[in-house]
């Protein structure tokens, strides 16, 4: 499988702090589970209602984790097909079976998110959360290109990020806190991004504004992008709120 040297060395670092035995090691654990996806991501709760999630829809969300997310939304929608979750790194995926147990109506798949394993047209959703700070400019271009060819016409992606603020030692702080031990991470506000983003073949770009997130005190920032719905998609840009 091929790989981004950033994208290999963010999986790595988290392959060992996942598999440490240290408090560090037992504390990501445990944000990356049930609970904890609750503190980091709690305005999940409002994602079915704000984004007409229906059961007819297929999800996809990379850098799933141990896919807490996907099974908060599987808990409330009845999928026709089961949800996907996609992670690079093989501990992680681990956890989330073992979470899931026999049970699972969730695929989780191995892979990068700038070479998205799926073919064309083949999801409806695609959700991104703390993934795109390990990503210099030329991979987030990549991801943005590789969700626009997996959405179907008139699908959305939504991503969320820990935003900067303006003060260039909390940022270097924030840094240090969200990742010790990966070497890639660069935070973005919605100016930085849509100068990326405006460079992709998805239709429009909008803040999507979701609150409150409980913890860690780090501001957020979101973004929807649709896909046009048909064949020949714009690249107008609007920074109204969703």
């Amino acid at each position: 499988m091929y790989t981004r040297s950033e994208e290999r060395e963010s999986a790595e670092a988290y392959e060992e702090w996942l598999g440490g035995r240290g408090l560090g090691s037992a504390l990501m654990r445990f944000l990356l589970g049930p609970t904890g996806a609750f503190l980091i991501n709690t305005p999940l709760f409002l994602l079915p209602r704000r984004l007409h999630i229906s059961g007819r829809q297929r999800v996809l969300d990379i850098g799933c984790g141990r896919a807490a997310a996907l099974r908060f939304l599987n808990a409330r929608i009845r999928f026709d097909s089961p949800p996907v979750g996609l992670d690079i790194a093989p501990t992680i995926l681990k956890q989330a079976v073992d979470d899931l147990g026999e049970s699972r109506g969730i695929e989780l798949v191995g892979g990068t998110a700038t070479r998205l394993p799926f073919g064309d047209e083949s999801f409806d959703l695609v959700l991104s959360s703390y993934l795109v700070k390990h990503l210099g400019d030329a991979g987030v271009h990549r991801l943005l290109a590789e969700c626009w060819r997996v959405l179907r016409p008139g699908g959305l992606l939504v991503v969320w990020e820990f935003a900067p603020t303006r003060s260039v030692m909390l940022n270097r702080f924030h840094n240090w806190i969200l990742t010790p031990r990966v070497k890639t991470c660069r935070l973005r506000g919605y100016g930085d991004f849509v100068d990326i983003a405006i460079e992709s073949q998805f239709a429009d770009m909008e803040i999507f504004a979701l609150r409150p997130f409980l913890f860690p005190p780090i501001p957020r920032t979101g973004f929807l992008l649709r896909k046009a719905a048909g064949s020949a998609p714009r690249q107008t840009f609007a920074a109204g709120a969703v």
